[in-house]
């Protein structure tokens, strides 16, 4: 979840950004990506697992960054993925599980100064 430092003078005020697979409102989310994974030759429904994102963090986090989303929003408006702000991906069932694991580490050194207009690296 993001937090707000509340009990700090407002210059030394942080957010930690944080994505998440239920609220997207909580944490302020631009983005979705719609993971789904199928265990093939099994009789199981494939499992499907939406995680809201920031775009930015995706993108400004560095050596962390993911490049496969910087392309893509990099792209032309028009692309669908864009313009209705969900990424769906099909993964193997061993993948998938370990995708919040790369979001952790996307994520991980976020923190935004809301008084500030950079976003820095912890």
């Amino acid at each position: 979840d993001h937090k707000l430092d509340d009990d700090k003078p407002a210059d030394e005020r942080t957010i930690n950004l944080s994505w998440t697979t239920t609220n997207p409102l909580q944490v302020f989310s631009d983005f979705s990506i719609e993971i789904s994974s199928n265990s093939s030759g099994t009789d199981q429904a494939p499992t499907r697992t939406t995680y809201y994102i920031h775009k930015a963090v995706l993108v400004f986090s560095g050596e962390r960054k993911s490049e496969y989303f910087e392309r893509l929003f990099g792209t032309a408006l028009s692309v669908r993925e864009n313009v209705e702000a969900v990424s769906k991906i099909e993964l193997l069932p061993a993948v998938a599980v370990a995708f919040p694991a790369m979001l952790d580490y996307i994520y991980f050194p976020f923190v935004l100064h809301p008084d500030k207009k950079d976003i820095e690296l912890s």
